[in-house]
């Protein structure tokens, strides 16, 4: 009997060890809902993609609880938190209506990397020892408020948000990928955020910018830093 008990100590110890050695995994999505997304159904099933990579995280034990923050680049705030399981139960059917792309709705870029920025301070606070972060946009920024009259001339500067003290703010940060770069925002945004992609290589993490026809390559298979 006292053998029982003794293996059953070393195999609860065992345990809570195995439990303690796994990283505390953060990923944070900005998804772009609005009216100035290219080829907006296309782009609404592809985010399903994303998502579905995401929520295929659950069989794996590093990433199975991992936290989720989906923020909305339209309203520039988080709309959904959750796991990788939530994504395969009833929590789902929010977030897939709140991704969708609404023609009515502004691109509001500052405030979705402000929400970002917020969220990445919360999980830095509470030691969070690995993150992940995915922007899903045209990376066009549109005038609040906007209508069909709005003006928008391409190429388009990046705001004056400085985006990659964001993006460097946490050695926690492994991954920063963002997919459906409207075609005309590429070379600017690549320029913009060129010391977040030797910050993240020096320290052997991954940078990725992809455009309308890369993001459906790679989507097709896999997430960018996460999945193989």
């Amino acid at each position: 009997m006292k053998t029982a008990n003794l293996f059953a100590c070393v195999a609860m110890l065992a345990s809570t060890l195995a439990a303690a050695a796994e990283p505390r995994v953060a990923i944070e999505v900005i998804v772009d809902d609005s009216g100035v997304l290219s080829q907006p159904k296309k782009a609404d099933e592809y985010k399903l993609q994303l998502l579905g990579h995401l929520k295929e995280l659950r069989k794996k034990r590093r990433f199975a609880k991992a936290r989720i923050d989906v923020i909305s680049s339209s309203y520039g705030r988080s709309v959904w938190i959750g796991t990788p399981s939530d994504l395969k139960g009833p929590r789902a059917a929010p977030l897939v209506d709140a991704v969708k792309v609404r023609s009515e709705n502004c691109n509001n870029l500052p405030g979705a990397f402000a929400e970002l920025d917020t969220n990445l301070q919360i999980l830095k606070s509470r030691g969070y020892d690995e993150i992940h972060v995915y922007l899903f946009s045209s990376l066009i920024h549109t005038p609040v408020p906007c209508s069909k009259e709005s003006t928008i001339t391409l190429p388009q500067l990046p705001p004056p948000f400085d985006i990659n003290d964001v993006l460097t703010s946490s050695d926690a940060i492994r991954t920063v990928a963002v997919y459906w770069v409207n075609p005309h925002q590429k070379r600017p945004w690549l320029d913009h955020l060129q010391t977040t992609a030797q910050w993240l290589n020096a320290k052997g993490g991954r940078f990725a910018l992809m455009d309308i026809e890369n993001t459906k390559y790679q989507l097709n298979s896999r997430l960018e830093g996460l999945t193989r």
